[in-house]
C-alpha cells in the first residue's frame, strides 16, 4: 500500500522556519515521537514530552513541524517504507498480497496509535490521501485490470468500491478493540475470502 517515504517535513508540514535542519536531531525527534506513542498513545502524546526525550528545544520542534499531527505522520512515514514487489499476474495472488500490505501498515503500533489524530488534521488527512490512499487506490486498479483481462475477475467490478471495503474494513479493526479469539490473521483472510466472492465472473 504505502509507497516508500522520506522524512521531508519542510516540504509537507513547514513550522516556523529560522533554522537549517539538524538531521541527528531530527533522527532522535522522530525516534522519541515513535517511542512516546507506542507508550501513551496519540491523545497523551505532547511536544513537550517529545523534545524532553530527544533532548532538544519545543522550539526546535516547531520550527520543522507546525504540530503533533503533522509530527506524528512523519514519525510513522519515516518507518514505513515499503519494498517494491512486482505483481505476479495472478489475481488471487495479487490481492492477497495488496490486503496483507494494507494490514501491515495500518496496523503498525504507531501508525495505529497516531491514525486518530493524524485524519482529524485536514492537512494531515490531504497528506494522508495523496501519498498513500491514492497511489494504493492506483494499484488495486491496476490488479483488478490485470485480473480483468484475464478472465478471473467480473469486468463491472467497481474497483473504488472494493477499495472503500478492504481499506476501510482494516481501519475499522485498527482503531477498534481487539477482540477475544480473533487474530488479524484470521481478520485478513476473511477480507481476501469476501473480496474474493464479490470480484469472481
Amino acid at each position: 500500500m504505502v509507497p516508500a517515504c522520506s522524512v521531508s517535513a519542510l516540504r509537507r508540514f513547514p513550522g516556523g522556519g529560522g533554522s537549517r535542519r539538524d538531521t541527528a536531531a531530527q533522527d532522535r525527534v522522530i525516534a522519541a515521537t515513535l517511542e512516546l506513542l507506542a507508550e501513551v498513545g496519540y491523545a497523551d502524546l505532547s511536544i513537550e514530552a517529545i523534545a524532553a526525550r530527544a533532548g532538544v528545544g519545543k522550539p526546535t520542534i516547531y520550527r520543522w513541524w507546525n504540530n503533533k499531527a503533522h509530527l506524528a505522520y512523519d514519525a510513522s512515514c519515516s518507518t514505513a517504507a515499503q519494498v517494491v514487489v512486482s505483481d505476479s499476474g495472478d489475481f488471487t495472488t495479487d490481492l492477497r498480497r495488496f490486503v496483507q500490505r494494507v494490514a501491515d501498515f495500518l496496523w503498525r503500533e504507531e501508525v495505529t496509535a497516531a491514525l486518530r489524530g493524524m485524519l482529524a488534521d485536514p492537512h494531515v488527512n490531504h497528506v494522508v490521501q495523496q501519498e498513500r490512499m491514492d497511489p494504493a487506490r492506483r494499484h488495486l486498479r491496476a490488479i483488478v485490470a490485470a485480473g480483468v483481462k484475464a478472465g478471473e475477475v467480473h469486468p463491472d467490478v467497481n474497483t473504488d468500491a472494493l477499495f472503500d471495503l478492504a481499506v476501510g474494513a482494516i481501519t475499522l479493526r485498527a482503531l477498534g478493540p481487539p477482540e477475544p479469539g480473533r487474530s488479524r490473521r484470521r481478520t485478513t483472510k476473511d477480507i481476501l475470502a469476501m473480496l474474493l466472492r464479490a470480484t469472481r465472473p
